[in-house]
């Protein structure tokens, strides 16, 4: 876990983190959960405000499953820091009616079935932004404390202002790899992202349409990673279906993968 402030930049407290680990040798390097592309310019504040998630962190390392506490000021002034029971404990006391009204609402959610299935299949997807509703339905209704503490996350500062969150951190695994590749459709992406996701160990895949190929394409960064030509080569090699071609068997062997950090770097930023 770390606990930080707000002016505090995401990429800071990963490199706090990191210095932690080397200074007493730890067996295990963690990291915030977020992974925004934005991370070494963002601010934890802005980061809880709005769920910030990332490239590979998804829905499971966002910052509203991996955030543990967090110390709110109310606009009546009133300051709440989940950790401390005792000010868990007056704060329901000073604010009942408050408090009330939110175990009623998360009530009223959760008895109907329907509309608690479509709130959690729609929190599935990954998204940033917006009143995490799923608050409503993910704790009970006798923890008050937890459905106001998510409810915050999100909520652009509209429900009060977050002075401090604490983080239960994720691994920072030692040893990684990326690839970029190029598909003839869209289609064939996402075939491709299927096999990923049931079949093998990758923990994250990114899906570029052609407007953001485009893009790539006058990036020096991206551009000399390699060639579009080279990539495509990869592919016919590795026996990947592509445009009308049978379906054939499936494999990543001859992928250009890159386990540089800096270029890997440049692949999800």
């Amino acid at each position: 876990m770390i606990t930080v402030q707000p002016g505090l930049i995401a990429g800071e407290v990963n490199r706090i983190l990191a210095a932690h680990q080397r200074k007493h040798k730890l067996p295990v390097q963690y990291k915030i959960g977020p992974d925004p592309s934005s991370i070494d310019s963002c601010m934890i504040g802005g980061v809880v405000a709005n769920n910030s998630s990332g490239m590979c962190c998804g829905v499971s390392q966002n910052t509203y499953h991996t955030l543990k506490d967090m110390r709110i000021v109310l606009v009546d002034g009133t300051v709440l820091d989940t950790a401390d029971p005792a000010s868990c404990a007056a704060f329901l006391n000073s604010h009942r009616g408050l408090v009330d009204g939110v175990v009623a609402l998360a009530a009223r959610v959760q008895a109907d079935k329907e509309l608690t299935a479509l709130i959690r299949r729609k929190f599935a997807i990954k998204c940033t932004t917006g009143y995490s509703l799923n608050a409503l339905v993910d704790f009970p209704v006798d923890s008050p404390i937890e459905i106001i503490k998510h409810l915050m996350i999100g909520s652009e500062g509209t429900l009060g202002f977050v002075s401090q969150a604490t983080y239960n951190t994720v691994p920072e695994w030692p040893h990684k790899a990326s690839a970029f590749i190029v598909f003839p459709d869209v289609r064939a992406a996402c075939r491709a992202s299927a096999v990923l996701r049931n079949e093998t160990a990758v923990d994250a895949v990114e899906l570029f349409d052609r407007a953001s190929l485009r893009e790539c394409e006058a990036d020096d960064a991206m551009t000399s990673l390699a060639s579009i030509a080279e990539v495509q080569r990869a592919l016919q090699r590795s026996g990947l279906p592509l445009g009308a071609k049978a379906a054939v068997p499936q494999t990543l062997a001859a992928y250009p993968f890159f386990e540089d950090a800096k270029k890997t770097k440049v692949l999800w930023d």
